[in-house]
């Protein structure tokens, strides 16, 4: 319990806590975090600096006896989330070779946590069934030695599968990212802009340019940044997105933004039209098509 609310009911709860301005660790007995997704999914969560051979024995074979006892107060699905610097190998093995499984362990390094952390300031909304199977595809689970015969061969299946996963929420988070960022600049710029002020402004931008590595863009110059911002904001119709949605006219290719106060809300408006079409794709992807058209085709 934590204030009168059963633990599992709190959406995210670490069981470290802060003293004096320092943050002190999770006590033994328990994960350090338990997070519980909207489908009612358990994630227990352990956190460690350990990389010496004592890995296994203090942090992943205990959260295997975390999950018994969980399962023994609740028959929610359940992930086992180990983070750490790195995977060593014998504790890559012993999760290969032992895992039970109903309890498969999926690892992220510290550094593949911080590339899932980079891409947030870009996205309005990440589903948790899109979260859960990231991490069910990173598991451990007892394959074959031949599937994953060694940790290199594991880590390069996981850190393709991060950099797909990262990169198909870029795209989804495109529209929007590229939509606000045209009418900041115009705002900027008086309220109106000829669409290639508009084009420079954004190459030289620096948020834009890390959410342009993101997807898979190299570091480049500034002309070759206005091409490629070009050519997506041309072939995701972002102009037509602005004007339809009345962010903006657009006369003689040049950009008439509407006033602040009328755009706040046809922006969250924007936002939340955009993060349905993305459920609705979700469903198709499933097999239960709902009707109406993806972001893209919905732009037209």
């Amino acid at each position: 319990m934590e204030g009168g609310i059963p633990i599992y009911e709190i959406p995210v709860y670490w069981r470290g806590r802060v003293s004096e301005g320092k943050y002190l660790h999770a006590p033994p007995g328990g994960p350090d975090i338990i997070c519980v997704t909207l489908t009612g999914c358990i994630i227990l969560g352990e956190v460690t600096l350990r990389m010496t051979a004592r890995q296994w024995e203090d942090e992943i074979e205990p959260i295997w006896r975390h999950a018994e006892e969980v399962r023994k107060e609740l028959e929610n699905n359940m992930l086992l989330l180990f983070i750490m610097p790195r995977v060593r190998e014998d504790t890559f093995n012993r999760i290969r070779d032992l895992s039970r499984p109903y309890f498969p362990v999926t690892t992220l390094t510290f550094e593949q946590l911080f590339s899932l952390a980079r891409i947030l300031p870009y996205v309005q909304v990440i589903r948790h069934e899109a979260l859960e199977s990231l991490l069910k595809r990173l598991q451990i689970v007892p394959f074959p030695k031949r599937t994953f015969p060694n940790i290199d061969t594991y880590m390069e299946f996981s850190e393709r599968s991060l950099r797909e996963w990262i990169r198909d929420a870029a795209e989804k988070a495109l529209p929007i990212f590229f939509t606000t960022k045209i009418y900041e600049e115009l705002i900027r710029l008086g309220g109106e802009a000829p669409r290639r002020s508009i084009v420079r402004r954004l190459s030289q931008d620096q948020e834009v340019r890390r959410f342009l590595g993101i997807l898979g863009f190299r570091e480049r110059g500034e002309r070759e940044y206005g091409k490629v911002i070009e050519g997506i904001l041309r072939g995701r119709r972002i102009f037509n997105l602005l004007e339809s949605y009345n962010l903006a006219s657009i006369k003689n290719d040049k950009l008439d933004a509407v006033d602040p106060d009328e755009a706040v809300n046809t922006l969250l408006y924007l936002i939340g039209r955009l993060s349905l079409e993305g459920e609705h794709e979700h469903r198709e992807a499933l097999g239960d098509t709902i009707g109406g058209s993806g972001s893209e085709s919905g732009n037209k």
